[in-house]
């Protein structure tokens, strides 16, 4: 996506840019996610539990529970904040 685009231009050497590019487009294909899946893709992608929990926080992604599972989705309005990364 051109957000993605854009953050991984600005954050090239920056593992916790790149992850937070990476969940961005992954929230934004996939919609809500389980974190749980969410957690085991960014194993996959070598990035640690704290980066990706640091990306989640800078992204400000809305967090919420349903039976009985964490989920993670990004807000409806939410386009990253120019500067965040």
């Amino acid at each position: 996506s051109s957000v993605s685009r854009r953050i991984a231009a600005r954050s090239v050497s920056s593992k916790s840019g790149k992850c937070q590019a990476w969940l961005y487009d992954l929230l934004d294909r996939e919609g809500s996610m389980r974190v749980s899946d969410v957690r085991r893709r960014a194993e996959a992608e070598d990035f640690s539990t704290s980066t990706l929990y640091n990306a989640m926080r800078a992204l400000n992604v809305n967090e919420f529970e349903l039976d009985g599972k964490k989920w993670w989705q990004l807000k409806a309005e939410e386009e990253p904040p120019e500067g965040t990364f």
